[in-house]
């Protein structure tokens, strides 16, 4: 009788996988997981390594939301340069690579990562944000209105075109920036915009979009989208940067998706720059104006290129001439503010609005290791040099003899 109960218990012990082996039961596998560092990513695409944590032989494959194939995205398998909706290995693995591209439509979109091994399957999500739609450029050409913006020059440049831009910042609806469009140079003789902390210290990224302006006809402006400037047989580059007017970095404000960045691509904004000139004493100031409007409610800036001399030109992809400017400026109108904090750090300026001032002017060419600030003058003198009126809205928010002063000398804040 005992003996038949024992055998009996074994039999229900195997039937049941309870049976004990060496006194310890058996293992349960190692839970498969796959996962990304970055599972949100921008509309610039790009790549991330794939973490995949499995014992065993495992199959990793990609799918859009709906499970099917996604054309957007790719797996790369470690060591190959070849991508594929799916790749395979055997344990841990920390160098896949997952491959998005751009995204040129306006809608965000995601991917399932599936990893299937070891008997189980884990998953995980990727979301790429929605990506900026270029608008196609308006058929014929006209001036905006011209509002009472503090930075603006006076518009009345024989023969151009007064356009602006706008952007959104938390939720309203601001103006990003305005210029001087000259239809047969193609260039702007000026671009206007104001400057402050909360428009720089976003991340929003470089856009490197180099699209179309959609306020100006395309046989008007420069197609800069994949080169920069050329010789006259398109053949090979000229030697010019495409240098921006109003630098990309000035506008890294997130609450617009980016979109005040990817206007700072258009063609209208750049002119042909030597590159020791741009990533040199231009950069150098650039970099000092954004500093500067950290200290400040709002620095308002014009930045402009000098047509001075014998006409010399450049090309685009399209086979566009281009003028090369003889020499760059820039005009800067400091306001401390209203606040208390302002009045004090402002208050040898009181006299005038809290409003300060200053310009600089340069010849187009390298200047090595030299400091702006060894080219600083006057607003007045830049208004003799160029022929604008910079800031003529001034007189109405600080009074004439305010606006006078301001504009007749070197405001000693900047430094």
């Amino acid at each position: 009788m005992i003996r038949n109960r024992i055998a009996v218990l074994l039999l229900a012990a195997l039937a049941t996988g309870s049976l004990m082996s060496c006194g310890q039961p058996e293992p349960e596998p190692t839970p498969i997981k796959v996962s990304v560092k970055t599972p949100k990513v921008s509309e610039d695409g790009g790549s991330q390594f794939v973490t995949v944590e499995a014992t065993g032989a495992w199959t990793l494959s990609v799918t859009d939301a709906a499970g099917g194939a996604t054309e957007w995205a790719r797996l790369r398998a470690p060591g190959s340069q070849n991508t594929a909706f799916s790749v395979s290995g055997t344990g841990p693995a920390m160098d896949v690579v997952l491959v998005i591209t751009p995204n040129d439509t306006d809608q965000e979109r995601s991917l399932t990562l599936t990893l299937n091994g070891d008997g189980q399957q884990a998953t995980c999500t990727v979301t790429q944000a929605a990506g900026h739609i270029n608008v196609q450029p308006v058929e014929t050409l006209e001036s905006d209105p011209v509002l009472a913006w503090l930075e603006l020059p006076a518009v009345n440049t024989p023969g151009t075109y007064f356009i602006s831009h706008d952007m959104r910042v938390k939720g309203k609806q601001e103006r990003n920036y305005a210029f001087c469009w000259n239809v047969n140079e193609m260039v702007a003789h000026w671009v206007a915009y104001p400057l402050n902390a909360g428009l720089i210290d976003g991340s929003a990224g470089r856009e490197d979009s180099w699209g179309p302006d959609p306020k100006v006809p395309l046989s008007m402006q420069p197609k800069l989208d994949r080169y920069s400037y050329r010789n006259e047989a398109n053949t090979t580059w000229s030697g010019y940067d495409r240098g921006h007017q109003i630098p990309q970095a000035d506008r890294m404000n997130t609450s617009d998706g980016g979109a005040a960045n990817v206007q700072t691509f258009y063609g209208t904004n750049m002119t042909p720059q030597i590159n020791k000139f741009n990533a040199g004493i231009w950069a150098s100031l650039e970099g000092r104006v954004r500093n500067w409007s950290k200290e400040v409610d709002t620095l308002y800036v014009v930045t402009g290129c000098l047509l001075e001399g014998p006409a010399e030109y450049t090309f685009d992809e399209s086979g566009h001439k281009i003028r090369i400017p003889s020499g760059y400026f820039k005009a800067l109108l400091a306001y401390g503010g209203n606040s208390e904090t302002g009045k004090a750090k402002f208050k040898d300026y009181a006299s005038d609005g809290y409003y300060t001032g200053i310009a600089f002017v340069f010849d187009h060419k390298d200047y090595g290791n030299a400091s702006p600030m060894n080219y600083a003058v006057t607003i007045d003198e830049l208004e003799k040099r160029t022929g604008f009126d910079f800031f003529v809205n001034l007189p109405a928010r600080a009074g004439n003899d305010a606006a006078t002063r301001i504009e007749s000398k070197k405001g000693s804040w900047f430094k």
